[in-house]
């Protein structure tokens, strides 16, 4: 400790005691300023008689939970959504503009700080022999690499801030997609339609997939697997669904998980992302019924199918490739892709560009597609769905929405308001 009027023994007799005896406090104050705040109650409770003074208590409590500069970036800056470390650079990304160096001034010395209270929360070892961390607290998803394993020998550090609030949602979808499409996506998953998204790292698979959750059935039964840390906060956001929340740490346990889910018999299995490990699994609950919303890497909704028929070519089975082409185009329903753009004015503009029905002889149908102009404008075109989503959809949703999305695209497009802005 840089301040010795705390011995480094009583720190850790503390750190000990809460630990043992408030092991779900203590992890969450970490992020969350309130329980930062009992924590400390509880040590002046307990070690009052040896931390007498208000500066001993919250060089203590800053000691256990604090973060310094990330605590400090996370009350400043709205909407963070990651902070990086890199060659004593803290580079911070959020939702709304481009990212930027918070600071050029840190020693590696105090990132490794930082990372080794992750690590001494989780019990988790981080060393040269043990070089990768990847651990949550609250809030914060941390990946962290030894400097024994980078070129310069110095420490790197991934901070997803991963909140349990809907990021996309009713209120702003028309910044997303226009309002007919966030009915037709409710009609689709109502349905019971399979998903599977694409898009790049930070498009808003994630949001995407949270919100198509929310869509689900009340009574229908959803096993929702996700890996090594908690992104979806699925049981916050929707506390009325029936839902199993799960967390694959390795690929042997999403084989595993995967397996179990199915003898679980829900109705929904949703997983985070689509990886050559678990995708005959995945493959076998779409066989037998099961409806899935999961994520993939393809450039385009058109070849989310055919990605995923690359990975069960990996998988070390002997497969029929046009048989399981086939049975993919028909288990798998519909296709997304979410896109970021960089505007002028360095602001994000995450959106829909696609939304594709697929079908089972291979003539995929694109339904919506969506491109975003320099000036923040949007152009949009609807398709209509094939009679097969129609029949569906009259069987759960009812027929008062039969083809809602195009009566209100063409609508648009007579009053030649079909260019929206995104972005005032």
């Amino acid at each position: 400790m840089t301040n010795t009027t705390v011995r480094k023994e009583l720190l850790e007799k503390i750190s000990n005691d809460i630990k043992k005896t408030n092991p779900t406090l203590y992890l969450a104050a970490f992020t969350d300023d309130s329980e930062r705040r009992v924590l400390k109650q509880l040590i002046q409770k307990e070690f009052g008689h040896v931390l007498n003074t208000e500066e001993r208590l919250d060089e203590v409590v800053q000691e256990l939970v604090g973060l310094g500069v990330i605590d400090e970036i996370l009350k400043k800056e709205k909407n963070v959504t990651d902070i990086q470390y890199t060659h004593g650079e803290l580079i911070v990304s959020t939702s709304h503009k481009l990212p930027y160096v918070y600071t050029y001034e840190l020693e590696d010395s105090y990132i490794e700080g930082v990372i080794a209270k992750f690590a001494h929360a989780k019990r988790k070892e981080f060393s040269p022999k043990k070089w990768k961390l990847n651990t949550q607290l609250g809030n914060l998803r941390i990946n962290a690499v030894h400097a024994s394993k980078n070129s310069y020998n110095r420490p790197t550090m991934s901070l997803r801030v991963t909140e349990p609030k809907l990021i996309l949602n009713k209120e702003n979808f028309e910044k997303f997609a226009p309002m007919y499409i966030y009915d037709l996506l409710d009609a689709l998953i109502k349905s019971n339609n399979s998903f599977i998204l694409s898009g790049k790292t930070g498009a808003g698979k994630t949001e995407l997939q949270k919100l198509l959750f929310g869509f689900i059935k009340d009574y229908e039964f959803i096993i929702a697997i996700e890996d090594e840390v908690a992104e979806g906060h699925y049981k916050t956001l929707y506390p009325e669904k029936y839902i199993m929340s799960w967390l694959a740490s390795n690929d042997k346990e999403l084989l595993e998980l995967i397996d179990e889910g199915l003898r679980n018999n829900p109705d929904w299995l949703t997983i985070t992302e689509i990886r050559r490990v678990g995708a005959m699994a995945l493959y076998t609950a779409l066989q037998t019924g099961h409806q899935i919303i999961s994520s993939i890497h393809s450039k385009t909704a058109f070849k989310n199918v055919e990605r995923f028929l690359n990975m069960l070519k990996t998988s070390g089975e002997n497969i029929d490739e046009a048989v399981y082409l086939q049975e993919l185009n028909e288990y798998l329903n519909i296709g997304a892709y979410v896109e970021k753009k960089i505007m002028p004015d360095g602001t994000n503009v995450r959106y829909l560009k696609e939304l594709v029905e697929y079908k089972e002889d291979g003539e995929h149908i694109l339904l919506f597609s969506q491109s975003v102009n320099e000036d923040g404008t949007r152009e949009v075109r609807c398709y209509p769905y094939s009679q097969e989503i129609q029949r569906k959809i009259n069987d759960t949703v009812g027929l008062n929405y039969e083809m809602a999305y195009i009566k209100e695209w063409e609508r648009d497009q007579k009053n030649g308001t079909q260019k929206e802005a995104i972005y005032s």
